[in-house]
């Protein structure tokens, strides 16, 4: 498959299908040395792969953004990724719930500023309110930025259509993957 600039691209497949993998052999510094990766990836050298990471600071959300980025920046960027609210600001990560978390890890990476976004579990964990917002700003920052974005999950019915990805590739355990339209899967 081929993934055009300012494209956004989801992953479907059951657990075990392989999302995972895929991920990871597109990601040429982090894969895994243990599996063996037919085909090929090509890119430009000038793009920078971004996954979701951790934030390793007790500082408040806001003094570690800021320190890194500034504090326009890392506000707009907090916002974006649905954390708005004053008194997030002032938690460190360890006291975030699991989804508080992982907007600030998308808030992290918005910051990154990579070509090329991997995110795994897309959306897992979050309510389906936040899961559409999150989706819809992910897929306006791909597209004003000119990124190509790859997500993965196996749930997607919460999200699919704030998302509504250029293209779909599913995955299934014995079979070769397949580009489906996306009307169709919707649907």
């Amino acid at each position: 498959f081929d993934a055009p600039r300012a494209s956004v691209n989801f992953i479907w497949g059951s657990s075990g299908a392989g999302k995972s993998v895929l991920l990871q052999s597109l990601n040429k510094i982090k894969r895994n040395k243990n599996f063996k990766y037919g085909g090929s990836v090509s890119m430009h050298d000038k793009d920078k792969i971004g996954t979701l990471s951790t934030i390793k600071s007790n500082l408040p959300l806001i003094d570690y953004f800021a320190k890194k980025w500034g504090m326009h920046k890392s506000l707009s960027a907090l916002n974006i990724s649905g954390l708005s609210e004053a008194t997030l600001y002032l938690k460190s990560y360890s006291m975030l719930s699991a989804g508080q978390k992982y907007r600030a890890s998308i808030a992290q990476l918005i910051l990154q500023k990579k070509s090329i976004w991997l995110i795994d579990e897309f959306c897992g964990g979050l309510d389906s309110i936040t899961a559409k917002v999150i989706a819809v700003n992910i897929r306006k920052m791909i597209k004003k930025y000119n990124l190509i974005g790859f997500f993965a999950n196996a749930n997607y019915h919460h999200f699919i259509d704030a998302l509504n990805p250029d293209s779909i590739i599913v995955l299934k355990s014995g079979h070769d993957a397949r580009t489906l339209n996306t009307r169709a899967f919707k649907n």
